[in-house]
């Protein structure tokens, strides 16, 4: 077998008029002539990204003598003294590269040793930046990373794979630089910036894209746009918070540790099948997606069984990146606040999923008996929509109980089609009315002023709006929804987060919210709690102009025509709580006299 030799010498110069090669390598090639040809070894050249071959010569070759000297390589495998240095195998006496804190100006090694390819590449990177940098890497695959600076630059660096190990070493440097520093660095990418800025957005996870620009200018002298800014901070979060679809994988583990950690608590996880339509494609059933998820813990229930029975509910969006809604049961504490009692993930707000939320918050409140005493505030639905929300779902697991709406949602419904104050003006005197005759008395005015809008409020029965109509049992008389609102915008920033990372952000708040209230009540020395003391300071700076006046002894003060019903009546809803388990009827700046015939004074 006829065979030749071809020498291709690379990364240095021959002496004029000589053979003799100045500094680079030498690769050898082993060819044979009957397979092989010029213009096919000079194909293979090229690939080895060569512009143009300076000299081939030849050379007669004995394959038996030499065969144990040679390394042969068949087909289109081919030795290189890139990959295989004699002078740099021994690499115990190389130093190991550690990543400094700050790259400025660094100085490298020629020989230097890297647990690995990215480990390169990641120090390639923050030196760019840090020295203004810009690099390019020319060559990148399993064996060799080759990068070089920009056009005009002599400064070029070589790290290669070792043979039979993961380590890669720095083979050929040249660390000079002939170019000025770059304000706009290429390899200033988004998911490099979002690993330096972790500890940032751990601190302040809301941080502003023009904050992140600043950072960059001035701790590296280099700029970015505000998309790549963005879209950092989206990594930082991402590696805070952790992904979404790998939080729904840990779902189970989760809810199991809620109710380790929360005796007594209740955590509902639901799941559906995945589409039959789907599984007909693939060898094995896929594993079942995520649908809801419902938490109540033991101390909001606890809290709640022994305030006032007044519920409000209500749902907001999420806003990450699979969507959803969580439907909210918010109470309110003595003190007049929010007081949260459960709340649930679920793909939407129909009535399938408020019927399976109201399920599980009535077996934890003591089932429907007890329900049944409770009073129930949301927004205000549409009349005709029978089929789907919640008051479908309230008619057919608590039919007796008593609903409310929230009036401001009724109205901001009710001006698209009757726009105007005084009508806005009428119908919140007609929803603050305390007693019947002084609602028909409201809706008479308004039946004069727009014969269309009284039919409007008419279709809606007045227990769902007006005092006049609301029971005692809640004491309590608000006319809207406000808890389950100020429980959405607390939360509002957790809404975006994965489905874990929301959950405990919720519960952490509660923790926070409660030991902080503990705490202010340790050291509260009044018996009567700051908000309803506020409330009743207002009532009794109104009441302060009162004057007792003489009535006729036929005028008996259950006549529901008096000025005195209409108080005895909102007092009677009101029943002010004034701490746990205490309640105030008729505080004494509210109690009114009545004198009889013979001017003997009567409390009521």
């Amino acid at each position: 077998m006829d065979v030749f030799f071809v020498d291709v010498h690379h990364g240095g110069y021959f002496l004029d008029d000589t053979m003799e090669v100045y500094q680079g390598k030498v690769s050898n090639w082993k060819c044979d002539a009957d397979r092989w040809s010029y213009f096919e070894i000079f194909d293979i050249i090229k690939q080895m990204r060569y512009p143009e071959v300076i000299s081939i010569w030849y050379e007669a070759y004995d394959e038996e003598a030499n065969m144990q000297s040679e390394k042969e390589l068949f087909d289109e495998e081919y030795f290189t003294e890139e990959l295989e240095s004699d002078d740099l195998q021994e690499t115990d006496k190389y130093p190991l590269f550690v990543m400094p804190k700050k790259m400025e100006d660094y100085k490298w090694v020629l020989g230097t040793l890297f647990t690995g390819k990215e480990e390169f590449k990641e120090a390639m990177t923050t030196y760019a930046i840090h020295n203004g940098r810009d690099l390019k890497f020319i060559k990148n695959d399993k064996l060799r990373v080759r990068v070089k600076c920009k056009k005009g630059c002599e400064w070029f660096a070589y790290c290669a794979k070792l043979p039979d190990e993961d380590t890669w070493q720095l083979r050929k440097l040249v660390d000079t630089h002939s170019c000025n520093r770059e304000y706009k660095v290429k390899f200033m990418r988004s998911s490099w910036l979002g690993k330096i800025l972790y500890s940032t957005v751990k601190e302040n996870p809301n941080i502003k894209i023009t904050d992140i620009s600043n950072k960059v200018h001035q701790k590296w002298n280099a700029g970015v746009s505000k998309m790549k800014a963005f879209r950092a901070r989206r990594v930082a979060i991402d590696m805070v918070d952790g992904s979404f679809r790998e939080q729904y994988i840990r779902l189970y583990d989760y809810c199991h540790e809620l109710l380790r950690s929360n005796p007594n608590s209740t955590v509902k996880l639901e799941v559906q099948a995945t589409n039959s339509e789907v599984t007909d494609y693939v060898d094995r059933p896929l594993l079942p997606s995520f649908q809801r998820l419902y938490m109540c813990l033991n101390g909001c229930k606890e809290s709640f069984l022994i305030c006032r029975p007044i519920i409000g509910l209500d749902g907001c969006f999420l806003k990450g990146y699979y969507g959803g809604m969580i439907l909210a049961a918010v109470g309110r504490d003595p003190n007049d606040q929010m007081l949260p009692i459960a709340l649930a993930v679920v793909e939407g707000e129909t009535r399938d999923s408020w019927t399976w939320f109201l399920k599980l918050l009535i077996d934890d409140l003591g089932r429907q008996q007890a329900c049944k005493s409770y009073t129930f505030i949301s927004d205000q639905q549409k009349i005709g929509n029978s089929v789907l929300g919640l008051l479908p779902a309230m008619d057919e697991l608590l039919p007796e109980v008593e609903q409310r709406f929230c009036v401001r949602h009724l109205y901001n419904n009710f001006r698209k089609i009757h726009p105007g104050k005084k009508l806005k003006e009428l119908m919140w005197k007609a929803a603050k009315s305390t007693y019947h005759q002084a609602w028909e008395r409201e809706m008479k005015k308004l039946r004069k002023v727009n014969e269309e809008t009284y039919k409007y409020l008419v279709k809606i029965p007045p227990r769902f709006w007006s005092k006049s109509r609301f029971s005692f049992n809640s004491k309590c008389d608000v006319l809207v929804n406000n808890m389950p609102e100020t429980f959405n915008s607390v939360i509002i920033g957790p809404r975006g987060k994965p489905i874990v990372t929301m959950f405990e952000d919720i519960k952490l708040y509660l923790m926070e919210r409660w030991a902080r209230n503990r705490t202010t009540l340790e050291r509260y020395t009044c018996s009567v709690l700051p908000q309803i003391k506020k409330k009743l300071a207002k009532e009794q700076e109104l009441s302060r102009m009162w004057l007792c006046m003489l009535v006729k002894i036929y005028l008996e003060l259950v006549t529901s025509t008096t000025q005195e019903t209409s108080l005895w009546y909102h007092w009677k809803i009101e029943n002010v709580h004034v701490g746990s388990g205490c309640s105030l009827e008729f505080p004494a700046a509210m109690q009114f006299v009545v004198a009889t015939s013979s001017k003997k004074i009567q409390k009521t």
